[in-house]
């Protein structure tokens, strides 16, 4: 018995089947799976990004102040942006590959989806180009205040940008900063406000679809439905604008040679930002009678998603919806010196030790029926209240020893909106204040060592151990509600343990 196609249009077509259990497939049946040369292979998506730039700057120094001379800068940009991506024919509804992002021959094969491709379960990629160009001209001052002893040196730092963008429109940003070299030897302080932005770019504002079979949950009828995802961009994006400050204090006396140590507050508040709702939060906030989100939903005939289950596909774009406010301390100190001025021990020692506060790191979606996250210090995600990292260096002639630790502070396991209460005892919970019986995630500490020596000039032999003391993560309840459903958290943690490195470095 020869085992056959079943569909006879795919027989008619030339299909050659294959067992899905079997061992090794011939390139005929290789070439029948993946299109060979009638589809193109796939699924695949090819891009070709494009850039041209011509860029004109001048600065100096035209005129003196009492404290000094005054130096500017200007200048002015035009930059233009494009790209193109080309799918497979199965992926794209046409029977052979267009070029550079063009749709290829029209699609006249009866076992394709020829009215939107998608013939693939999964990655489905579709043609797709965009471009757009942004003429920028921007001025900067540093204007020197004081410089005197008595005072010491001041200057203030001011500039403005001003860019259009062809598909943003039109944009302003700006910086005011001001540094001061005070009286006490080695202090200086710092301050800085600006209004900047980020425009979106080609793959938010123009990325091809890419299609994949799903299963949603459909609120009309109760239980699922199949409907095809569309994963696209939106060329009517406007750029993410934000207002950063920072105040600073830096110290790095005479009398300690090598020796300097900052500490900078910081406060970012970021509007406009570019987010992507999903499929199944417009397919709820469409039920939930919002119906600006319906338009997420393609429904066959037209049809309302409320009186049709024969949904085509649900789009999932992205928005300029949500806003972040966030703000916190970051410290820096490193301390550089020979142990021969202390101890009758060659070799050179460095520390340095970096650490970041999160005071409070706030999201607000921007959805309906939606409310601000607070995110610091939620160690389930990936912004604990306080991070710091700190190396120790001992160095010889040809030779180096190092250490270093990384510590992760105590937290929440769950965002800062629940609530926590023992079982009998706990409040009905509710969408913004869900309950659970243990909010707590201890801190972490890691230790690493390792070291090289230098053999001759051309090799040198090195080691190192992570995680030397085998620190394993700390559970991460994925609901919530089931401790035995239990992970952990790879945007925090080490997941792999105690871990050695041994390996040889040349150079001729």
């Amino acid at each position: 018995m020869v085992a056959v196609c079943r569909s006879a249009t795919a027989r008619a077509q030339g299909c050659i089947p294959i067992d899905p259990f079997g061992g090794e497939y011939t390139q005929a049946q290789k070439n029948w799976v993946y299109g060979g040369s009638k589809w193109g292979p796939g699924p695949k998506q090819i891009s070709h990004q494009y850039q041209d730039v011509a860029d004109f700057s001048v600065s100096g120094s035209p005129f003196e102040l009492w404290a000094g001379k005054v130096s500017v800068a200007s200048g002015a940009t035009w930059r233009k942006e494009a790209y193109n991506v080309t799918g497979d024919g199965a992926g794209q509804g046409t029977t052979t590959l267009g070029q550079n992002g063009a749709p290829g021959s029209p699609c006249v094969d009866p076992l394709l989806n020829c009215l939107n491709g998608t013939n693939w379960y999964a990655g489905s990629f579709h043609n797709g180009r965009g471009n757009y160009n942004v003429v920028e001209t921007f001025l900067e001052f540093n204007v020197p205040l004081i410089d005197n002893a008595a005072l010491g040196s001041a200057n203030l730092n001011v500039a403005g940008r001003f860019a259009q963008y062809s598909t943003a429109g039109d944009a302003t940003t700006w910086k005011v900063g001001l540094n001061w070299d005070t009286p006490i030897d080695g202090m200086r302080l710092r301050a800085l406000q600006s209004r900047d932005l980020r425009a979106p770019n080609l793959s938010e504002l123009f990325a091809a679809p890419v299609t994949t079979n799903n299963t949603n949950n459909d609120p009309w009828r109760g239980g699922s439905i199949q409907a095809t995802n569309l994963l696209l961009g939106n060329p009517l994006l406007k750029p993410e604008k934000s207002i950063n400050t920072q105040l600073g204090i830096v110290f790095q006396p005479s009398w300690l040679s090598g020796f300097n140590t900052s500490l900078d507050y910081y406060r970012i508040y970021i509007s406009g930002q570019i987010d992507r709702p999903g499929t199944q939060t417009s397919i709820d906030l469409c039920f939930a009678g919002l119906t600006q989100y319906c338009s997420a939903i393609e429904v066959a005939g037209g049809a309302s998603p409320a009186n049709s289950n024969n949904w085509l596909a649900v789009r999932n774009q992205v928005f300029n919806q949500a806003k972040t406010v966030t703000d916190g301390f970051n410290w820096e100190s490193t301390y550089q010196f020979t142990l021969a001025d202390f101890l009758p021990i060659p070799g050179d020692f460095t520390f340095r030790a970096l650490a970041t506060y999160v005071t409070s790191f706030k999201v607000t979606p921007g959805l309906p029926g939606t409310f601000p996250l607070q995110q610091a210090g939620n160690n389930d995600g990936a912004i604990p209240h306080l991070k710091a990292f700190l190396t120790q260096s001992y160095q010889g002639d040809n030779w180096e020893f190092h250490a270093s630790q990384n510590w992760i502070s105590e937290g929440r396991r769950a965002p800062a909106n629940y609530i926590q209460c023992n079982p009998g005892t706990c409040p009905v919970p509710t969408l913004q204040n869900p309950t659970i019986d243990d909010l707590y995630t201890p801190g972490i500490f890691y230790f690493n060592i390792g070291g090289s020596i230098n053999l001759n000039d051309n090799w040198t032999l090195y080691g190192q151990i992570d995680n030397l003391l085998n620190k394993s993560p700390p559970p991460l309840y994925v609901n919530y509600q089931n401790p035995l459903n239990s992970g952990a958290n790879t945007q925090l943690y080490d997941l792999i343990g105690r871990m050695f490195k041994v390996g040889v470095r040349t150079e001729f």
